[in-house]
């Protein structure tokens, strides 16, 4: 596995994007939909151009997961109940890639892998909610086991901090994973790291929600290729504090780079921003720019639109986007635009 260690931007495999992927985006234009996300909706992504796989928040009073018809809303199912009993949840994160929904409970400490098209075609599909022992900053199943990015890969040498465990790390088949190592600074708040897999491409993508850094690796986990940048408008600082140990996180404002992904066979996009949270700023003041990268990593495209987004699905010819995010006036926005 792949530590979190230094490397040179002399590197042959790594890239450098610098603000002419933002200066040249192509500005994209919402087109109309039929289907109206509910407001507890925390992400919306479009399955086979006509089922709306939705995720609620926590606080809503309705399942965590409903599946809808896009072009009549009509709910065709709803799956996961809120709350702490047999197979219920009580705060949910998850992630889609294409047909599958991955949810977890990160309180409970329990997993649900949905194909869309086995709980749509199956009047009596229900998910299997397993057990997992991990950190669950993000997971995806592999090879029978769960992959999840390692809190223990940190670097930010002002301080002196070196956390060199590998960048991703893997479960046992019960989905139970042991630190073997003992870290002095816990830098479980200072990772913001997520990831996606592409079995046909033979790819593992990589990308910092903090620092603008995308890692591609193979499903080997060998490094093939660093993207560094757009660089962000100031540097990010972190300091320590304690609270049952020394704990790091980044001081005063949040970074906010890479933020979300979707991909086909022959591309993956990542949504970027580029600027920081604070006290004046919020998400619903953040522009986002779309970066479209092939397999490999090179750069394709860029896309722009002057909100925030929370999710994006591609339509099934590849042309066409479905976005889901906020505005300028925090409301909510779903359309779907096209990319060429």
């Amino acid at each position: 596995m792949v530590s979190c260690k230094t490397r040179t931007m002399d590197d042959a495999y790594d890239i450098i994007l610098n603000d002419k992927v933002k200066d040249t985006a192509t500005v994209l234009t919402a087109g109309n939909v039929n289907f109206i996300p509910p407001v507890s909706a925390i992400a919306v992504h479009i399955y086979d151009d006509s089922i709306a796989v939705v995720h609620n928040t926590n606080k809503a009073h309705r399942k965590h997961v409903e599946l809808y018809n896009i072009h009549d809303n009509t709910l065709i199912k709803e799956l996961i109940a809120q709350g702490n009993g047999p197979g219920e949840m009580v705060s949910a994160l998850s992630r889609y890639n294409n047909d599958t929904l991955v949810i977890w409970d990160f309180m409970k400490c329990n997993i649900a892998t949905i194909p869309i098209k086995s709980a749509i075609s199956d009047t009596a599909y229900n998910p299997t909610l397993r057990s997992f022992s991990l950190t669950p900053k993000c997971m995806w199943p592999y090879k029978g086991r769960l992959m999840a990015i390692n809190p223990n890969c940190f670097r930010y040498d002002k301080l002196g901090i070196n956390n060199d465990g590998p960048r991703l790390i893997i479960s046992d088949s019960n989905y139970v994973y042991k630190e073997s190592r003992k870290y002095d600074i816990q830098t479980v708040n200072a990772v913001y790291t997520d990831f996606f897999i592409s079995w046909k491409n033979n790819r593992i993508i990589v990308f910092d929600t903090s620092e603008p850094r995308i890692e591609i690796f193979d499903t080997n986990l060998n490094l093939q290729k660093t993207i560094y940048g757009p660089e962000l408008p100031d540097e990010i600082r972190y300091s320590t504090y304690e609270n049952f140990g020394t704990y790091v996180a980044a001081e005063g404002k949040s970074p906010e780079s890479y933020h979300t992904f979707c991909t086909d066979e022959d591309f993956f996009y990542l949504a970027y921003n580029g600027d920081f949270f604070s006290r004046d700023k919020t998400m619903y003041d953040l522009s986002t720019w779309i970066f479209k990268f092939d397999w490999d990593g090179n750069f394709v495209d860029s896309y722009y639109v002057d909100h925030f987004i929370h999710s994006m699905s591609l339509s099934g010819d590849g042309q066409s986007m479905y976005i889901f995010g906020v505005n300028r006036d925090g409301e909510n926005v779903f359309y779907k635009t096209r990319l060429t």
